[in-house]
């Protein structure tokens, strides 16, 4: 997959994430939450030439993205994406809840896709 691709992954799992939690299926709705993120996060990594192969990378990139845009708003969101994993395997999380992640996932899918050339 390639940049467009990913960033229309990240789209899609959103709308999946909203429509997951509407019929009851949080833990659908936690891992589509967890995959916008990182679909996100490795169309801007792949965009900008940085490695996006393993989950640390991922991680990487957001923490570098945050500082360098001065936006704590992006961290907040990629903590609470990786909260959404942690949920999808263990039915609970353990900072923050589901329903607080999805305004802070948004966020951060958003101002990703809005840094893509």
């Amino acid at each position: 997959m390639w940049v467009a691709e990913h960033a229309e992954a990240a789209r899609k799992f959103l709308l999946d994430a909203n429509e997951a939690i509407a019929d009851g299926k949080r833990l659908n709705a936690a891992e589509m939450l967890w995959g916008a993120a990182a679909h996100a996060i490795i169309a801007v990594a792949q965009d900008n030439g940085w490695p996006y192969q393993y989950h640390r990378d991922l991680t990487s990139a957001a923490k570098k993205l945050a500082i360098e845009r001065q936006d704590w708003q992006m961290w907040d969101g990629g903590k609470a994406a990786e909260q959404c994993h942690i949920y999808f395997y263990h039915g609970r999380m353990f900072d923050g809840t589901l329903e607080d992640s999805f305004p802070l996932v948004r966020y951060l899918v958003g101002r990703l896709l809005a840094l893509i050339n």
